[in-house]
């Protein structure tokens, strides 16, 4: 039975390189990232002694809420920053922190390559037929828009969405965090043919902002 694995972006920590290719040195930062690797590590091992096919998908930020406005993102612990923003604008957050704006980046906060949640299930889906097709025998592909928006960028773009200011408060950087992480996702796209359809951050953002708007309690009746 063939295998999807659901890997990230983590797996690569800081690196020199940017976007960042599937080949790229992997020295992760964060427990979460070295969980994944190893598990990554496993899979492939698996393949190599009994021959199990597989893709492995390695998501950068996934972010927003099905289009319909009906499905979206609810649980206690939420750490995604468009979600934390929507909550904010709703009241149910004080404020917003921006955990550090001295890295190297135009606006000194933290790039991230934001994949919207439907062009996300969409990859799933090409990595399964292709595995069912036999194109595919033991392949990692970045899944991901291919360029970053910052901390900053994202909290103006829920500004222009929601129609006010959130508040915001600077705080130092937290251990683990790339300045910049964004996907080189060349080879899903030329071999899997991915084409993501959420491109602008606005939109993004707004898909998210109808889920959170409706439904402020999560699937809550």
């Amino acid at each position: 039975m063939p295998l999807v694995f659901s890997s990230t972006a983590a797996v690569y920590g800081t690196t020199d390189a940017v976007p960042i290719p599937e080949n790229a040195a992997m020295q992760p930062e964060s427990v979460y990232g070295e969980t994944k690797l190893m598990t990554e590590r496993m899979i492939h091992a698996f393949h190599t002694a009994h021959g199990l096919p597989y893709t492995i998908l390695r998501y950068f930020n996934v972010c927003g809420a099905a289009p319909a406005g009906d499905i979206g993102e609810a649980h206690p612990s939420q750490s995604h920053l468009i979600e934390l923003a929507c909550m904010t604008a709703l009241g149910q957050r004080e404020k917003m922190m921006i955990f550090g704006e001295d890295y190297d980046t135009p606006d000194g906060t933290c790039i991230r390559d934001y994949v919207h949640v439907q062009d996300l299930a969409d990859a799933h889906v090409l990595a399964v037929e292709a595995l069912h097709a036999g194109k595919a025998d033991a392949a990692t592909y970045n899944v991901g828009l291919g360029h970053g928006f910052s901390v900053k960028q994202v909290l103006d773009a829920v500004d222009a969405v929601v129609g006010t200011p959130l508040d915001r408060e600077i705080a130092p950087r937290r251990a683990g965090d790339p300045p910049r992480l964004v996907a080189d996702a060349t080879r899903i796209v030329q071999e899997l043919g991915f084409k993501p359809q959420f491109t602008d951050l606005q939109q993004i953002v707004q898909t998210a902002w109808n889920w959170h708007k409706g439904h402020p309690h999560g699937f809550e009746k």
